[in-house]
């Protein structure tokens, strides 16, 4: 099987995306008869060239970062360039992700992709929805002994059902398994695409959790790392 990925994320190489279908295309190409290629939206330098290469592909993946409920504007042009180059012969498939932990706050957007591939005239090989990618960054950026420790107790007992989501051994491993049994089938297995997409819903405290985590132990880091925190409310527009 040929495959074809195109990473919609600004950030290109740097993205989560690239980093989870890495995994993806590594689990699928362990099966030696397979054959897969990772394009980055965000280093391409002619458009043109992307939609060419879709054109030319029967299997295709296209895996994008929400942001604020959106999806990024590369995507949107992409999606808009590549609507009158479908065919019955030829596949697409999503995976969706977002810093969001829930995974039911993607789900509408998963049934957009669905009505967007049929009146492509393409066949829909479905969506996989992961909430909570950018805290699997949490643990690596830690400096502090304490911090680390609770990163690590946080994985071990899943704590309020978003503990898993700190660890990018789980996140990479589980993309890599998904990668294998699609280079076998050809579609997303049912029981990975399950886990991946923990939790669907949270209660209050594991939002709670979360959302300290995140302020606490990453944005909080990143604007110290910056010299910025001093300045974190700041209103330079009023």
């Amino acid at each position: 099987m040929k495959l074809t990925v195109f990473n919609g994320s600004p950030r290109g190489k740097n993205s989560n995306s690239h980093r989870v279908m890495t995994s993806f295309l590594n689990g699928f190409l362990s099966n030696s008869s397979n054959k897969g290629i990772l394009l980055d939206m965000a280093g391409s330098s002619d458009q043109e060239d992307l939609i060419d290469t879709f054109r030319e592909s029967d299997n295709i993946i296209i895996i994008f970062p929400l942001y604020l409920d959106s999806m990024p504007g590369i995507v949107k042009e992409f999606i808009e360039s590549i609507s009158g180059h479908g065919t019955p012969d030829r596949s697409v498939g999503y995976i969706l992700h977002s810093g969001f932990p829930e995974s039911l706050q993607s789900s509408f957007i998963e049934k957009y992709l669905e009505k967007l591939t049929r009146d492509m005239q393409c066949n829909y090989l479905g969506t996989v929805i992961r909430g909570g990618t950018e805290v699997a960054r949490i643990p690596g950026i830690q400096t502090n002994s304490l911090n680390r420790l609770v990163c690590k107790l946080g994985i071990l007992t899943d704590l309020f059902g978003v503990g898993h989501l700190l660890s990018e051994k789980i996140l990479l491993r589980d993309f890599y398994n998904l990668g294998k049994e699609f280079g076998i089938t050809g579609y997303f297995d049912t029981k990975i695409c399950k886990k991946l997409a923990q939790p669907e819903k949270i209660g209050k405290n594991g939002f709670r959790i979360y959302r300290y985590i995140g302020d606490n132990y990453y944005w909080k880091v990143l604007l110290e790392k910056n010299g910025a925190y001093e300045r974190n409310f700041d209103r330079p527009y009023v």
